[in-house]
């Protein structure tokens, strides 16, 4: 079986709900999962059969240090230092995607908070969903996510400025660990981020109609010989070889240019 990449190490799991675990089995298997913290553990067996799965832990309460162990007879996966508290996600566009460096009060003095109960997870900005959509020339295209990462000086100073002020005001108001999950990328259609009900919407479905819809066209042929020129500027860069989100050495997400329509 798979996980998805954000089932990490230093994860923040969600407080007071149900711990819904997903991914893919790749034959019919009977898969534990066990949660365990300091005074509590909770064990459960589910049979999968082949196919993608979401299995259900109960809720539990916020608190650090928990380990996650998903696992059948000759596969086993640990996570540690899990933390239980509230999670968000920040999406959209640049307003969402800029970073803390790149604010005022930050280049003025800001003091970062540093603190292992505020964590970070940066999606990676691509234009194709997996590395398997690029053609062996441009694997270097596809960002890798950032991994969970505590908030410290080196690390906020990359996140985006709006998750981190979020999350700060949140730990301090609620005083339970916080996570962020930054999936944002500049410039792109806002109707990528809003739900389908929102996109039916009068006043939205107004604005849609005014603009080319990409969204069903097959990346195949969204992947043109144009994208490709594109991909190859992109090979010249001095990290171009270096794609993690959420380090200094990330690289913009590839996209097309502006008189080529893209919906993310």
């Amino acid at each position: 079986f798979s996980l998805p990449q954000i089932f990490q190490s230093k994860m923040v799991l969600q407080q007071n709900k149900p711990i819904k675990i997903y991914g893919t089995a790749y034959e019919n298997i009977t898969i534990n999962a066990v949660l365990s913290g300091e005074n509590e553990k909770y064990e459960e067996t589910f049979n999968l059969l082949s196919g993608d799965f979401k299995i259900s832990l109960p809720s539990f309460k916020f608190g650090t240090g928990y380990t996650l162990m998903v696992y059948v007879n000759d596969q086993i996966e640990i996570f540690n230092d899990v933390s239980i508290g509230e999670v968000w996600v920040a999406s959209g566009q640049s307003n969402m995607a800029m970073s803390l460096n790149e604010t005022s009060e930050y280049n003025t003095g800001l003091r970062v908070v540093n603190s292992d109960k505020i964590r970070f997870y940066t999606v990676g900005r691509n234009s194709l969903s997996s590395p398997a959509e690029y053609s062996d020339a441009y694997k270097w295209a596809y960002a890798k996510d950032s991994g969970w990462l505590n908030c410290s000086d080196e690390t906020a100073k990359y996140f985006s400025a709006v998750g981190y002020h979020f999350a700060v005001s949140l730990n301090k108001e609620l005083d339970v660990p916080v996570g962020i999950i930054n999936c944002s990328v500049g410039g792109s259609n806002i109707r990528s981020w809003l739900p389908e009900d929102l996109n039916a919407s009068d006043n939205i479905k107004r604005i849609s109609e005014n603009s080319v819809d990409m969204v069903n066209t097959p990346l195949s042929e969204k992947l043109s010989e144009k994208y490709k020129d594109f991909l190859d500027k992109y090979a010249q860069l001095e990290h171009y070889n270096i794609n993690i989100s959420g380090t200094k050495y990330e690289k913009p997400y590839i996209y097309f240019d502006a008189d080529y329509e893209y919906s993310y």
